[in-house]
């Protein structure tokens, strides 16, 4: 069984390495134990806005409601992926899972499209908001399709007694632990120690390479031979198309 990690037991090693304190000391108390607290709460409010320095993807699973085009998420600050499942008749059981494609805010709100229909969802945009993030779908669901999304969420404030280890990895806490010092020796106008810095930004490095944003690229073209037809083009076209399309 791993070791509880206290919040307050992080904000005691960061004081430690600070140099302020005597490296024999074992507890910070009073103000100097607020400071650092303060300052592992603002770390972890400064890291939801600087999304690279969060590690963790986590899966949401959430129902569409038949017409509503917007959901908004508490703790959401980025969306990696999203698709949605259709029961796979005659057994319900089963279902077959369908990818949506992201569009920029230009593409989404300022492009001609047909409002009011309710079919199968094929696009999404997020929207940053106060305490999350909004995400609008198209077509509206015309029935209560289960959804699935990957992405990153904020990260939550803490209080002294919280048990670190139950929420990040010993690699992060370890992260953090130099990030509070950090914090700490700016807001006390005390020079950081060369070693303090120097560890941080290889942390820093190492973490927005633990798992970075996919950033590929899927073209699809129609005049390829390789075109994979999308919601809007079935629903138009009624499933057909001209011959030599490639499908």
């Amino acid at each position: 069984m791993a070791t509880a990690f206290t919040s307050g037991e992080l904000v005691n090693l960061a004081w430690d390495l600070t140099g302020a304190v005597s490296s024999g000391l074992q507890t910070v108390s009073g103000e100097q134990f607020q400071i650092g607290m303060d300052a592992l709460n603002e770390l972890l409010a400064i890291n939801t806005a600087n999304m690279g320095l969060i590690p963790y993807f986590k899966q949401l699973d959430f129902n569409g409601v038949i017409g509503q085009e917007e959901y908004f998420f508490t703790g959401l600050i980025q969306v990696e992926t999203l698709t949605f499942q259709i029961p796979n008749n005659p057994t319900p059981n089963d279902t077959v899972r369908f990818p949506m494609s992201r569009k920029t805010r230009e593409d989404y709100f300022a492009t001609p499209r047909a409002n009011g229909i309710s079919s199968l969802p094929y696009i999404y945009h997020t929207e940053r908001a106060f305490n999350g993030t909004n995400i609008y779908i198209y077509f509206t669901p015309d029935q209560p399709y289960v959804f699935t999304l990957w992405g990153k969420f904020s990260l939550a404030q803490t209080v002294p007694l919280q048990d670190l280890s139950q929420v990040y990895d010993l690699y992060y806490l370890v992260y953090m632990r130099y990030a509070v010092a950090s914090f700490i020796c700016e807001r006390q106008n005390i020079i950081p120690p060369p070693s303090v810095d120097k560890r941080l930004k290889m942390f820093e490095q190492q973490i927005r390479g633990t798992s970075p944003t996919d950033f590929t690229q899927k073209i699809q073209c129609p005049f390829n031979g390789n075109y994979s037809p999308n919601y809007a083009y079935a629903n138009a076209s009624a499933g057909y198309v001209p011959t030599g399309w490639g499908y």
